[in-house]
């Protein structure tokens, strides 16, 4: 029989009071391949780009939401729009904001980068950026257990209200792993960890062997998975889901030296 335990952890609250920060860390300039010879270009990305941190000494933050964040200017000290798209430039990108933020392991920093399509104008001497980022932030965690999971494709099973399902579950194709495991969930926005679990709630050590996302519109797909040292065919899985979370607007108005 199947059994669900939920369990709450407090955290300490990330509130707008807290006032996260953002700096630009890094400032790339990469002018366009010699005649459009890409064979001669200093690698597939020509622009500016700019990596931007963004701190918070009360943590809490579980990521960027690049969709609703917002990139009002970027622009040389010349006038130069540098969100702006050359006309003979035919190559393909995502938006200013790059989709690959990354946070920190204790959540109180998010890495992203803001890029541009055109280099600054000859004799430009600063860069100045403009926008809001938001954050999606989480005031706790609340622990969720099911036992008495098969570790089979196909099997499904709900942790806190969140429905997931194991889209594989076998010998990976690579390395020696005698089993992985591969979670999905429509909701992974809500979810800050997973273990497993014997039957007498030792943890079976799975170790995390990448994790992906797949969005079609607003509908996003998250998966993750996980390398056993031994074959498991039923597990208690243990999952921590955000709660109490937000979106807390950071505004950026900074302008920086491009150096030369």
């Amino acid at each position: 029989m199947k059994t669900s335990i939920a369990v709450g952890i407090l955290l300490l609250a990330f509130t707008p009071q807290g006032k996260p920060k953002a700096e630009v860390v890094g400032i790339h300039i990469t002018k366009p391949p010699y005649k459009e010879d890409k064979d001669l270009g200093a690698g597939s990305f020509h622009g500016v780009k700019l990596d931007v941190l963004v701190t918070s000494d009360e943590g809490g933050i579980i990521k960027l939401d690049d969709k609703k964040s917002k990139i009002a200017k970027l622009a040389d000290d010349k006038g130069s729009d540098l969100l702006k798209k050359p006309k003979d430039d035919d190559s393909f990108g995502f938006g200013p904001i790059g989709p690959f933020s990354k946070v920190s392991k204790d959540s109180k920093a998010v890495l992203l980068s803001v890029d541009g399509k055109n280099v600054p104008a000859a004799g430009a001497k600063s860069v100045t950026l403009e926008g809001t980022l938001v954050l999606m932030v989480a005031k706790g965690k609340d622990v969720a257990k099911q036992e008495g999971v098969e570790l089979k494709k196909g099997a499904g099973f709900k942790a806190g209200g969140v429905a997931f399902k194991i889209d594989a579950a076998g010998k990976p194709d690579f390395g020696d792993a005698p089993l992985q495991v591969t979670l999905s969930t429509k909701e992974g926005s809500k979810v800050a960890g997973v273990r497993f679990l014997d039957a007498a709630g030792k943890d079976l050590d799975a170790k995390s062997a990448g994790s992906s996302s797949m969005s079609f519109g607003d509908d996003t797909s998250y998966s993750w998975n996980y390398d056993f040292k031994q074959e498991i065919k039923v597990a208690t899985i243990e999952v921590s889901l955000w709660k109490g979370m937000v979106n807390v607007d950071v505004p950026v108005k900074v302008t920086v030296s491009v150096g030369f």
